[in-house]
């Protein structure tokens, strides 16, 4: 995903895992800062929406360079476009993952799922 603000380029990828008769769509991601997570967080919404995975079973997990539960990068992954669960971990090196950057504090590490079982959220 190009930088608009940020000095580097980031990325999303995205497979399919096939196990017999069933399958998961499985992807990561590692968005900007400097205000890119959040057109970011949004172009993944939008590409997993317009090529049909908003009714598939699907985990995608990663950095989005922001705060858990308020953010406007949190609420897109959440809410834009198609609904996901946030499956943790809850809390997990939310302020000490950053401490050079006193007043940011950021989480960098997220699940969002669609399409599963919410069994053992936020753990």
């Amino acid at each position: 995903m190009p930088k608009v603000k940020d000095k580097e380029d980031r990325s999303f990828l995205l497979a399919r895992a096939d196990f017999g008769s069933t399958y998961l769509y499985a992807g990561t991601f590692h968005l900007g800062l400097e205000g890119d997570s959040e057109n970011q967080a949004q172009q993944i919404k939008d590409e997993l929406y317009n090529n049909g995975y908003s009714d598939k079973k699907l985990i995608i997990g990663g950095d989005l360079n922001d705060k858990e539960g308020s953010s406007d990068t949190y609420n897109k992954m959440l809410w834009n476009v198609f609904p996901m669960a946030d499956t943790g971990p809850g809390g997990v090196c939310t302020n000490n993952c950053w401490p050079d950057a006193p007043g940011k504090p950021r989480k960098i590490d997220f699940w969002f799922k669609r399409g599963l079982a919410n069994r053992r959220r936020k753990e």
